[in-house]
């Protein structure tokens, strides 16, 4: 694995950013706690499914994460996966997948439970450091499941998504819509049940972000609403003229048969990724970002750190030294991390460097050939895919993007660029952010439209706002940018644009 820090280009190759997860700088502990079990479950699970894709080499410059995608070279090894991916298609993997993690799921939410009832600002530091460890395994056990099982979503949703665009013309978003209802359904019902949902990262990915218990206004408000979304989910139907009739009327008579079956297996694996994340990675991330806080207390009352936040800026083994008494690093060293780390958000790096070289499937069987056409078609869509055919709106455009749950809403825009900025939104805001956490879900019967400046058709904001009925545009690349916080704006989830009303 190439894993490593860079001030600039990370070497030879294709390095993309990832903005449909971190917008913005990665804390230095969740890069070395994060990467490790990403890289080893990536390379698990594209393997199970005879993907060419060898594995993902990681960069961070900066502070910004970058991926470059390195495809299999070993000719042994390409014949395995070449045979694998006629395997993973006849036991349809995806349903196994599905089925099995059902079966693990409870039994992780409810140690997640038990984990969530425990306060560690209670505890002395050597109970605590006991704890931190404890959570600390069940993050890295969770992400690598995640990375495992998300080409279980990935295969059977591009696969179809891939075809229905193929065989009818429409963009990937009106198809998408016909498989709500089959995404997480579980982790959604349960968003009544704050307990479950308190200690969830919920306004980003990394462990700098903040938790619902973080913010109790978000919390208040959230079960007041929820009894309103609930009936509007029921209510409201797409505005869109590619219903689910004018889809199916739209395939080819030799393509119907498959286009109901693949329609099934869309339906078995969307979201699976989507919905596990928020338990596997969001919740013990939570759990571990309460704990640390409260041994940054200890260590500030013994004048070993300056800021509590400052903690997220050691190494989880620099953390570990620190908890057991060792001097480094000191606190002169971790406050200037967090310095320059704050100085990079104001950083402006390009989206990729290097060129692009797509991955040949010329003579490949046609198992083959299918999984990583799906998996790349699939890859492509939770990053930002402008369309080049979208229809210019009668009023005067703002912002463009990618339509990614349809409906129109009007309200006042809250932009929120980092964290500490969820603590403005009121009931009926329009969501205007970089990105979304899949976690987010909780906040939903507070606010009215979504708009990212990341993300496409299948990113976490879009599978999330389709599966609730709220409007959305994403892709938007610079929605933070240009809609003033506070404006009245018009969110246009069918074409997707945004306007700005007053």
């Amino acid at each position: 694995m190439s894993f490593g820090i860079y001030d600039g280009c990370p070497g030879p190759g294709f390095w993309e950013r990832d903005n449909s997860h971190f917008p913005l700088p990665m804390s230095h502990h969740l890069w070395d706690l994060f990467l490790p079990p990403y890289d080893a479950g990536t390379r698990r699970g594209l393997s199970r499914y005879g993907s060419l894709i060898e594995r993902f080499d990681f960069a961070r410059v900066k502070g910004r994460l970058y991926l470059k995608t390195c495809y299999v070279q070993d000719p042994a090894v390409r014949e395995n996966r070449i045979r694998t991916s006629a395997e993973a298609l006849n036991a349809r993997l995806w349903r196994c997948d599905r089925a099995d993690w059902q079966s693990t799921r409870e039994k992780l939410r409810t140690r997640l439970l038990q984990l969530s009832q425990i306060d560690p600002a209670l505890m002395d530091l050597g109970i605590l450091q006991n704890h931190i460890e404890t959570v600390r395994e069940i993050f890295i056990n969770g992400t690598f499941r995640h990375f495992v099982q998300q080409p279980s979503s990935m295969f059977p949703v591009g696969d179809w998504v891939r075809n229905v665009c193929a065989w009818t013309g429409c963009m990937p978003a009106p198809a998408l819509s016909l498989l709500k209802g089959s995404a997480g359904s579980a982790d959604f019902s349960s968003l009544d049940r704050l307990d479950e949902h308190a200690d969830r990262i919920i306004t980003g990915f990394d462990i700098i972000d903040l938790t619902l218990r973080e913010l109790p206004q978000l919390h208040s408000g959230t079960l007041a609403s929820w009894a309103a979304l609930r009936s509007r989910q029921e209510s409201v139907l797409p505005e869109t003229s590619d219903t689910e009739p004018s889809i199916r009327e739209r395939i080819p008579v030799e393509r119907r048969l498959e286009f109901e079956d693949g329609l099934l297996e869309a339906r078995a694996g969307y979201g699976l990724h989507d919905e596990d994340v928020r338990i596997t990675y969001l919740w013990p991330l939570g759990l571990l970002r309460r704990a640390m806080l409260a041994a940054a207390k200890h260590l500030i009352d013994s004048e070993r750190i300056f800021q509590s936040d400052h903690i997220f800026q050691t190494t989880p083994s620099e953390f570990d030294s620190l908890v057991a008494g060792s001097p480094e690093p000191n606190a002169g060293e971790l406050a200037r991390r967090a310095a320059e780390f704050l100085a990079w958000k104001d950083e402006r790096l390009p989206p990729s460097f290097g060129e692009r070289k797509p991955l040949s499937l010329d003579g490949v069987p046609a198992p083959c050939a299918r999984v990583n056409q799906a998996i790349l078609f699939y890859l492509g869509q939770m990053e930002d895919e402008l369309s080049q055919n979208a229809t210019e709106p009668s009023w005067s455009l703002m912002v463009a993007g990618l339509p990614a749950s349809p409906g129109r809403y009007e309200g006042w825009a809250r932009v929120v660029r980092e964290a500490g900025d969820f603590r403005k939104l009121q009931k009926g805001d329009v969501l205007v952010a970089p990105t979304t956490s899949p976690a987010y879900n909780v906040i939903l019967p507070m606010i009215g439209a979504v708009v990212t400046d990341r993300g496409g058709a299948l990113s976490h904001s879009a599978i999330v706002a389709r599966e609730f009925g709220i409007p959305a545009v994403v892709g938007t690349d610079q929605a933070t940018s240009r809609i003033p916080d506070g404006a009245r704006i018009l969110v246009d989830g069918d074409r997707g644009f945004v306007a700005v009303r007053s």
